[in-house]
């Protein structure tokens, strides 16, 4: 039986606390963390997954504050 992705998405959006990524960013971090959970490694989010997963959250904000909706008003956290 395969691993769903319900164990990876959990783990990534603990590690997000309410921080979001672009989609393309979320689905290969799951899929990578889901792998690494078939395949036993820990930590299953290691430091390299979580460098990848800040610059994700940084790209968003990016895209975030440029967006023609929040018209730069966005506020940071």
């Amino acid at each position: 039986m395969a691993l769903s992705t319900e164990p990876a998405e959990a783990l990534v959006a603990g590690y997000l606390a309410g921080r979001t990524l672009p989609p393309a960013v979320h689905k290969a971090v799951v899929l990578a963390a889901r792998a690494r959970l078939i395949d036993g490694d820990v930590p299953v989010l290691d430091e390299m997954l979580c460098i990848v997963i800040d610059r994700g959250v940084e790209a968003e904000r990016a895209i975030e504050d440029f967006s023609p909706h929040t018209h730069g008003t966005r506020e940071r956290s």
